[in-house]
């Protein structure tokens, strides 16, 4: 899965269609992602004794990884990422539209 904690994405498909956001997290082993303020969901909260009413949160739930695409850092538009080796040995991630590391 090319898609880390903190990048930049669009939603393409379901009720959340042509909205941005960022990865707050990463289930790789899924193949899923939360994306902040995408795919809100309520909570049910029973009452306890500190809260005695009960309540209901807005959390946002996951999404698989096809639904989403990454956003070019410096052109804002939609593109595929790819995997280099940088001068220093190190594997990095970069835009296959503008050629800059993501």
């Amino acid at each position: 899965m090319k898609f880390k904690k903190g990048d930049l994405v669009l939603i393409t498909t379901g009720k959340d269609k042509n909205k941005q956001g960022y990865i707050v997290k990463a289930l790789p082993k899924k193949g899923r992602i939360i994306v902040e303020g995408i795919n809100m969901m309520g909570k049910r909260i029973k009452p306890t004794m500190d809260n005695p009413t009960s309540s209901v949160l807005q959390v946002e739930h996951s999404i698989h990884s096809s639904n989403v695409s990454h956003i070019d850092p410096r052109t804002g538009l939609r593109t595929k990422v790819g995997y280099k080796v940088d001068t220093e040995g190190a594997k990095v991630r970069f835009s296959k539209r503008t050629g800059e590391t993501v």
